[in-house]
């Protein structure tokens, strides 16, 4: 009786700390981690959320849920990354966007996710901004995807012209291609809700992406409640995840762990080479180190040397 009643204990400690409680190998061997370079508080004007990162020309811009209307450069400056505005542009409307993700092309265009409308909106570098997609999301849901409120697109990854690929953030959670621009538009989805690193879950999380990126033929996502980036591949016509390396030992280090652990934090993926950087959005909440510092992060890593 007193071992039942101490199992279960340990299954409640579990579900509310976010821990292992059966390690993190998940495939025959162990997920490496990434050997991190710099962990950067990021700064900005006012206290900001950010929501997506992207990389042109070796330069990263992100941006943030809860502002309509901006691109921001990230600047490293010291020990600190600052958060500089860098386009205005005016949203074609004057509802809620919730831009979860961001992407560009070789040209400098960028290219804004919207969870609110699951719209692509495509912002040049002289602050132009027009949609250049209906709602993505009937594809998906036809499949279960987008079922659920605040559960939308978190990612996209620019594949080449006239062609990117969004996340489906969770429950289910898949992937959106599309190709085309107007009556050429042509889009497919998929279910991810299987994966080999499925068991590198914290018990009771499910599966989830939060952020897409490309890096020349390299596609990457952010397996968010997993700790987990992964590399996807494409074969035989559906993305399939090939490689992954864990970040949990950087996200929950005393020194930069927020006091809420209950769901991941990742939000922007870059990977660049073997340089991997991500922004976390903490919600605007204290560290467990220093409470009064609600500051989101930039982390700098790297892929380790035969993985």
């Amino acid at each position: 009786m007193m071992f039942r009643i101490h199992f279960l204990l340990c299954l409640g400690v579990c579900f509310f700390t976010g821990c292992r409680p059966f390690g993190k190998a998940t495939t025959g061997s162990i997920i490496p981690d990434l050997e991190l370079v710099s962990v950067y508080p990021v700064e900005s004007p006012t206290l900001l959320e950010p929501s997506g990162m992207t990389l042109h020309d070796g330069r990263l811009y992100a941006v943030a849920d809860k502002v309509n209307n901006q691109i921001f450069r990230v600047e490293l400056e010291g020990n600190v990354a600052r958060l500089v505005p860098h386009i205005q542009f005016s949203p074609p409307d004057r509802r809620t966007m919730d831009w979860e993700g961001i992407t560009s092309d070789p040209g400098g265009s960028f290219y804004l996710i919207s969870e609110e409308r699951g719209r692509l909106l495509r912002v040049t570098a002289d602050g132009t901004a027009v949609w250049i997609t209906p709602d993505l999301r009937n594809k998906g849901r036809s499949l279960g995807l987008f079922a659920k409120s605040n559960a939308g697109f978190e990612g996209v990854a620019w594949l080449g012209p006239n062609h990117w690929i969004g996340a489906a953030e969770r429950e289910k959670r898949g992937l959106v291609e599309w190709s085309g621009l107007d009556s050429s538009l042509e889009i497919e989805a998929q279910l991810h809700m299987e994966s080999p690193y499925k068991g590198a879950l914290p018990l009771m999380r499910l599966p989830d992406f939060s952020g897409l990126h490309a890096d020349n033929s390299n596609l990457y996502a952010l397996f968010r409640n997993a700790h987990l980036v992964v590399q996807l591949e494409k074969r035989d016509g559906v993305w399939e995840e090939t490689a992954a390396w864990g970040f949990e030992n950087i996200e929950t280090d005393p020194r930069w762990a927020y006091r809420s652990q209950t769901y991941g934090q990742a939000e922007g993926l870059v990977v660049d080479g073997s340089d991997v950087f991500l922004i976390l959005d903490n919600n605007r909440g204290g560290k467990q180190s220093d409470p009064a510092d609600r500051r989101p992060l930039l982390i700098h890593a790297r892929i380790p040397d035969g993985h």
